[in-house]
C-alpha cells in the first residue's frame, strides 16, 4: 500500500497535540508586528500627503524609507509619485515590522507608541504646533520605536548568549 503525501500530511495533523517546548511555541508565533506596525503607520503617511508642509518637506521626510523611488525613479510630484512614494516606505515598515518579529520584541510596545502620540498631540493642541509636524513627527515616532526595540531585542539575546557561553 503506498501512502501519499497528503494522506502523511492529514495523519500528521490529527497527531499534533500542541507546542512540546517554548521554543517551539516561540517560533510558531503570527506575524504581528509585521501587520500592525504598517497599519499604524499608513494612517499617518496618508494624512502628511494631505498636510504636506513648505515643499513637501513634511510628507518627504514622514515617507523617509520610500524616498529613494523619487530619487531614483524621477517620478516628480503628484498622485503618482505620492502613491509610489507611501508604497516603498510601506514595504520598509513592513520590513521593520518583520525584523521586530524575527527578534520577538514585545507586544506591549505599542503602548509606549500610544503614549508619546498622546503627549505630543497635548503639546501641539496647547502650543499650536501644524497638523504637518505632529505627522511628520509621529512617523518618526514608529521609525525610531522600531528600530529601538530591535537593538533592545538583539542586546538582550546577545547578552543571554554570552552569560550561556560562560
Amino acid at each position: 500500500m503506498v501512502i501519499t503525501r497528503r494522506a502523511q500530511a492529514r495523519h500528521a495533523a490529527k497527531r499534533y497535540v500542541g507546542p512540546k517546548n517554548k521554543t517551539e511555541m516561540k517560533t510558531n508565533r503570527i506575524w504581528f508586528h509585521a501587520w500592525i506596525a504598517p497599519l499604524v503607520w499608513l494612517p499617518l503617511a496618508v494624512l502628511s500627503a494631505f498636510y504636506p508642509g513648505d515643499k513637501y518637506f513634511s510628507f518627504y521626510f514622514a515617507t523617509i524609507p520610500g524616498a529613494w523611488v523619487q530619487e531614483i525613479f524621477n517620478v516628480g510630484f503628484g498622485l503618482f509619485a505620492t502613491i509610489t512614494q507611501i508604497g516603498a516606505a510601506l514595504l520598509a515598515v513592513f520590513a521593520l515590522g518583520m525584523l521586530m518579529d524575527f527578534v520577538q520584541v514585545k507586544r506591549n510596545i505599542y503602548f509606549y507608541f500610544v503614549t508619546i502620540g498622546c503627549v505630543a498631540g497635548l503639546f501641539a493642541a496647547n502650543h499650536k504646533i501644524k497638523l504637518d509636524d505632529l505627522f511628520l513627527f509621529l512617523c518618526w515616532v514608529i521609525y525610531l520605536t522600531g528600530i529601538i526595540a530591535v537593538l533592545i531585542a538583539l542586546i538582550r539575546k546577545a547578552t543571554r548568549w554570552s552569560n550561556q557561553a560562560l
